[in-house]
Protein backbone atom coordinates (compact mmCIF):
# COMPACT_ATOMS: atom_id res chain seq x y z
CA UNK A 1 0.00 0.00 0.00
CA UNK A 2 1.50 3.35 -0.91
CA UNK A 3 1.97 6.05 1.70
CA UNK A 4 -0.85 8.32 0.55
CA UNK A 5 -3.40 5.52 0.47
CA UNK A 6 -2.25 4.31 3.89
CA UNK A 7 -2.53 7.83 5.30
CA UNK A 8 -5.98 8.29 3.73
CA UNK A 9 -7.09 4.93 5.14
CA UNK A 10 -5.89 5.89 8.63
CA UNK A 11 -7.60 9.27 8.43
CA UNK A 12 -10.78 7.58 7.21
CA UNK A 13 -10.70 5.47 10.37
CA UNK A 14 -10.47 8.64 12.43
CA UNK A 15 -6.79 8.46 13.31
CA UNK A 16 -5.31 11.80 14.29
CA UNK A 17 -2.53 13.30 12.19
CA UNK A 18 0.03 12.18 14.78
CA UNK A 19 -1.41 8.64 14.89
CA UNK A 20 -1.38 8.52 11.10
CA UNK A 21 2.25 9.65 11.01
CA UNK A 22 3.09 6.94 13.54
CA UNK A 23 1.45 4.21 11.43
CA UNK A 24 3.12 5.45 8.25
CA UNK A 25 6.49 5.50 10.05
CA UNK A 26 5.96 1.94 11.34
CA UNK A 27 5.18 0.71 7.85
CA UNK A 28 8.07 2.63 6.25
CA UNK A 29 10.57 1.40 8.84
CA UNK A 30 9.65 -2.22 8.23
CA UNK A 31 9.47 -2.13 4.41
CA UNK A 32 9.41 -4.38 2.51
CA UNK A 33 8.07 -6.51 5.36
CA UNK A 34 5.02 -5.84 7.50
CA UNK A 35 5.51 -3.84 10.70
CA UNK A 36 5.71 -5.76 13.98
CA UNK A 37 2.19 -6.92 14.84
CA UNK A 38 2.50 -5.91 18.50
CA UNK A 39 3.23 -2.30 17.52
CA UNK A 40 0.38 -2.14 15.03
CA UNK A 41 -1.92 -3.79 17.56
CA UNK A 42 -1.02 -1.15 20.16
CA UNK A 43 -2.00 1.63 17.75
CA UNK A 44 -5.25 -0.12 16.81
CA UNK A 45 -6.15 -0.83 20.45
CA UNK A 46 -5.57 2.81 21.35
CA UNK A 47 -7.84 3.97 18.52
CA UNK A 48 -10.51 1.43 19.52
CA UNK A 49 -10.50 2.76 23.10
CA UNK A 50 -10.92 6.29 21.80
CA UNK A 51 -13.76 5.33 19.43
CA UNK A 52 -15.55 3.36 22.14
CA UNK A 53 -15.32 6.39 24.43
CA UNK A 54 -16.72 8.59 21.67
CA UNK A 55 -19.58 6.12 21.15
CA UNK A 56 -20.42 6.18 24.87
CA UNK A 57 -20.44 9.98 24.82
CA UNK A 58 -22.65 10.07 21.72
CA UNK A 59 -25.05 7.58 23.32
CA UNK A 60 -25.25 9.83 26.40
CA UNK A 61 -26.03 12.81 24.16
CA UNK A 62 -28.74 10.81 22.37
CA UNK A 63 -30.39 10.00 25.70
CA UNK A 64 -30.30 13.65 26.75
CA UNK A 65 -31.67 14.84 23.41
CA UNK A 66 -34.46 12.27 23.59
CA UNK A 67 -35.41 13.63 27.02
CA UNK A 68 -35.49 17.16 25.65
CA UNK A 69 -37.54 16.05 22.64
CA UNK A 70 -40.05 14.27 24.90
CA UNK A 71 -40.36 17.38 27.07
CA UNK A 72 -40.86 19.65 24.04
CA UNK A 73 -43.38 17.29 22.45
CA UNK A 74 -45.40 17.25 25.67
CA UNK A 75 -45.39 21.05 25.68
CA UNK A 76 -46.63 21.06 22.07
CA UNK A 77 -49.56 18.76 22.86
Amino acid sequence: MDTLRLAAHCRGLGFSVDETKHVVALVAASAPDCPPPEQVNAVVESRLRTVRGEIRELQRKVRELEKVRTYVQKRLA
